[in-house]
């Protein structure tokens, strides 16, 4: 009997969105046609699904079934709350819910405000909040209560009650029983409603944490990459260290995780970019659309990363790799029949041949209601030089209307340079620093405004704006020669000639002011004993700690064992050499203990030892100020100990993190071994829902 050929087609879809990924195991060209058109065919069946859903719904509604309505709704919610339409809500409100047994109403109700809630109908969602605290307050549960508190903050947030919305955030995140996720949640708007940078980077921190305690890995991804771009700012080092952690924890397994990793790995590739490191980043994107290649309904990021990988090629004079990415990214366009890329290339091969739209384009680009197409357009037309002063500033200000909407900070920061640049020309130089400073917060690597700023303070003389500003830059950057000169004179003008003398030698001889470099250093050198300025910062009070936190002080820990505690687990053997002294683990985790209650005070680490949790117990289970509850085990390593018994440790972490409820843990393994000292032990691990960190301590017997 002759053998078939089988092809597999694998399709994935998100549970609240039409988005759907498909892949197909024979990636010849013939198949891969053929199983682009199986996707373009199946994607709509959940939406298809969900309105047959409805019709039926209907009709049991007009036939008076009402709680068979109720019945049939719940059973196909995954398949409904893939719509976003306020006409769901109106048949689900349609059930009349008088007829109903109590625990039926009470479901209908809590149904009627899900759906509200999940298409932003909020009025809605606090009528039913009523209804059920009303109604049903005996039989609420704290997680009902505390939904319910999320409900209220984000409608007083929506309604411009910012303080209301801040008190409720804060009452559940000081909440002790609450759980993770609705603390990750609280957590999360404390961070979208905080009034700076710091702040909103402190709460994105903890929300993270909160998250991975919760099992939810990729909203705990959002709030790192959140945390990442506002770290971006100052320290962009410390914001790629924090999207690193966002790479690790992203699988490829699920065709979504694959596509999010590969989302993450273009951001770093553009960190990378503006940090200068081009050949990286070129890397990075390639191993981006390695993850997007032959994914049917990824064809737009790939897209994207083709074009983006054409260009980093084509700047580091890589002309053939540059071309073939380009003729890629013109192939998959092709395959690609989404209404928004389709109008977004029409746009652009339009200006490629015209400086602005014609109106039928415009009017097109305007009724097609995309926020972020309509105001990069009009950020486009803005700049055409036909334009009247009057004419640009009204395309600019309707420009960036659209693009806040969509908090599309890349470009913003465009609309604001090109303010800052009419404001200069016509000699408003308060309003012009005003926005190159606006520009620089929405992209802190706008170095048109970047530059054009320092140019404007150094020609008004304004020295003590300049040298902070370029102290900013500094940080940001790093000491590049012409920033060392231009704070180096900021600062001789301040008549800060010590500090001025350290910067203006790390300039560039070879610049084009080099004769003004010298005299600058001349003068530094004949005023110096005139003494300098000391400045002392007092460092920040911590209230909160943080996963980041526990694992740096584990690493210090592992520091301070292997430099000055290691021979505590050994004892000689009478023959020259050592064998593990008796229950190391136990010596392990007191020394653990003492290290962090002196690291962080008995006012803000609460320490387990033994808890129970199941059928085992835990080593130490650490509960934290601001509320991240955390598992440590303790493993030794090294014979008799073998590196599978060390490893077995992430075993015992996932049972008793299924027990504690806390899905963030911490494997220390004291490694005795002298060849194979930390072989075997992942830095940072996902195991289903379960973050695990392992750290090595050196505690081979060789006294260092």
């Amino acid at each position: 009997m002759k053998k078939q050929n089988v092809t597999k087609h694998t399709v994935s879809f998100t549970a609240t969105s039409s988005k759907s990924l498909g892949t197909i195991d024979n990636q010849s060209p013939e198949a891969l046609e053929l199983g682009r058109k199986i996707h373009d065919s199946i994607q709509g069946i959940p939406e298809k699904i969900a309105h047959e859903t409805l019709e039926d719904a209907r009709n049991k509604i007009k036939a008076g079934e009402h709680a068979k309505t109720l019945t049939l709704i719940l059973e196909n919610a995954f398949f409904i709350f893939r719509l976003k339409d306020k006409l769901v809500l109106d048949i689900i409100e349609s059930i009349d819910n008088t007829i109903l047994d109590e625990g039926a109403r009470k479901e209908h109700l809590l149904l009627s405000l899900a759906y509200a809630s999940h298409i932003g109908e909020l009025q809605e969602v606090i009528k039913y909040i009523e209804l059920l605290e009303g109604e049903f307050s005996d039989s609420l549960d704290e997680r009902h209560i505390d939904g319910f508190t999320l409900e209220k903050a984000r409608f007083a947030k929506e309604e411009g009650k910012r303080n209301l919305a801040v008190i409720y955030y804060r009452e559940l995140s000081s909440k002790e029983n609450a759980s993770p996720r609705d603390t990750a949640v609280a957590y999360q708007g404390l961070a979208d409603l905080s009034n700076n940078d710091e702040d909103s980077a402190h709460y994105s921190r903890l929300s993270a944490d909160k998250f991975l305690e919760a099992g939810l890995k990729k909203d705990a991804i959002v709030n790192l990459l959140l945390l990442s771009k506002l770290q971006a700012k100052e320290n962009p080092a410390q914001a790629l260290e924090t999207l690193e952690t966002c790479l690790k924890l992203a699988s490829s397994d699920d065709l979504f995780d694959r596509h999010g990793k590969a989302n993450l790995l273009r951001d770093k590739a553009t960190y990378l970019d503006k940090l200068g490191k081009k050949e990286k980043a070129l890397e990075t994107l390639e191993d981006a659309f390695e993850l997007d290649e032959g994914v049917f309904g990824a064809e737009v990021n790939l897209h994207i990363s083709y074009l983006v990988a054409s260009r980093y090629a084509a700047d580091l004079g890589l002309e053939d790799k540059s071309h073939n990415y380009a003729q890629k990214a013109t192939a998959i366009a092709s395959t690609i029949d989404e209404e928004l890329f389709i109008l977004q290339t029409k746009v652009s091969n339009y200006y490629e041949e015209n400086d602005r739209l014609n109106k039928v384009l415009l009017d097109e680009v305007l009724a097609f209601n995309n926020s972020g197409l309509i105001g990069t357009v009009l950020l486009k037309e803005s700049i055409n030089p036909s334009n009247t002063i009057a004419e640009t500033m009204t395309l600019l200000d309707d420009a960036l209307k659209y693009l806040e909407k969509r908090d599309d900070r890349d470009v913003v920061d465009l609309v604001h340079f090109y303010f800052a640049l009419i404001y200069q020309k016509q000699g408003m130089k308060g309003n012009a620093e005003e926005s190159y400073l606006k520009s620089l917060d929405a992209n802190p690597y706008n170095y048109a405004s970047a530059n054009s700023l320092a140019a404007l303070y150094m020609e008004d003389e304004q020295w003590k704006k300049a040298g902070e500003f370029f102290s900013a830059r500094i940080k940001l950057l790093g000491e590049l020669p012409n920033m060392c000169f231009g704070y180096g004179k900021a600062l001789f003008k301040q008549h800060r000639y010590q500090d001025a003398w350290e910067y203006l030698n790390k300039a560039n001889p070879d610049i084009k002011e080099l004769k003004e470099l010298k005299e600058l250093k001349e003068g530094c050198f004949t005023n110096m004993s005139k003494g300098q300025l000391v400045t002392n910062f007092k460092p920040e009070v911590v209230l909160q700690i943080v996963s980041d936190d526990i694992l740096t002080a584990l690493k210090d820990f592992s520091a301070t064992v292997s430099s000055k505690n290691r021979m505590h687990f050994w004892r000689t053997d009478g023959k020259g050499g050592h064998k593990w002294n008796q229950n190391p683990e136990e010596i392990g985790k007191q020394l653990l203990i003492a290290f962090l209650s002196a690291k962080f005070g008995k006012d803000n680490i609460e320490i387990l030892q033994e808890e129970r949790a199941g059928a085992g117990f835990i080593d130490l289970y650490l509960l934290l100020a601001g509320g991240l509850k955390v598992v440590v085990e303790l493993k030794m390593c090294g014979s008799p100990y073998t590196s599978s018994y060390a490893i077995s440790g992430e075993d015992q972490i996932i049972h008793y993190q299924n027990n504690t409820g806390s899905n963030l843990g911490y494997l220390v393994v004291f490694d005795g071994r002298k060849r194979d000292y930390g072989k075997g032990f992942q830095e940072l691990q996902v195991i289903d829902n379960k973050t695990i960190y392992s750290i090595a301590v050196d505690v081979r017997n060789t006294v260092k």
